[in-house]
């Protein structure tokens, strides 16, 4: 049966005090781990994190968005994005979803930012209101977008996480006007 190290350092710690009566000593032993605990002591706060993630959005979207996050305290975090887009719908003439009705019918790329407070903390997971903006283009104009969102965060040994982001988005200057729908992204610890 193994010993674990709380037993242990019990069993060291009243080996200190009965046999030998070296109070330096215990002293000494007790300043160490004191001075030790916060080193030791991590909630993976302040880390940076690259990821991609992906997904279907409404009215028709695809989205894939690739973005880097920076962690501050309480996992709250600031996120930079490249954000690409495309809207398909039926092709005219086979009348039916193809590539080129997929790929080529409207398309845009954005470059944003956003603010994610932490609302939810769990064991190994929590949760993150979005709020950001982002500029960018289509087919057709020129695109400024406010998002508003909510994303779930599970964080793993190795610090890779897996995310599920609900996103809200409307923007100005550009159809569709508003765009909802859910992204399912990997994170690696930089």
């Amino acid at each position: 049966m193994p010993i674990h190290s709380p037993v242990l350092i019990d069993l060291f710690m009243k080996q200190l005090f009965i046999s030998h009566n070296n109070n330096w000593m215990c002293s000494l032993f007790l300043c160490l781990a004191m001075m030790a605990l916060p080193f030791t002591a991590k909630a993976g706060d302040r880390d940076k994190h690259i990821g991609l993630s992906a997904g279907v959005m409404y009215p028709s979207i695809f989205s894939a968005t690739l973005h880097i996050d920076q962690e501050t305290r309480y996992h709250n975090a600031y996120e930079a994005y490249i954000d690409y887009f495309t809207q398909w719908d039926k092709c005219p003439d086979c009348n039916k979803v193809c590539t080129d009705s997929f790929w080529k019918n409207r398309y845009g790329l954005s470059i944003g930012g956003a603010y994610k407070p932490c609302v939810h903390r769990g064991r190994n997971s929590f949760g993150r209101v979005r709020m950001g903006a982002d500029l960018g283009t289509n087919t057709r104009s020129f695109v400024l977008g406010l998002e508003l969102g909510y994303e779930y965060v599970w964080t793993f040994r190795n610090g890779m996480q897996v995310a599920l982001i609900q996103k809200n988005e409307v923007n100005f200057w550009a159809k569709p006007v508003w765009k909802n729908g859910l992204q399912v992204g990997v994170r690696i610890p930089l």
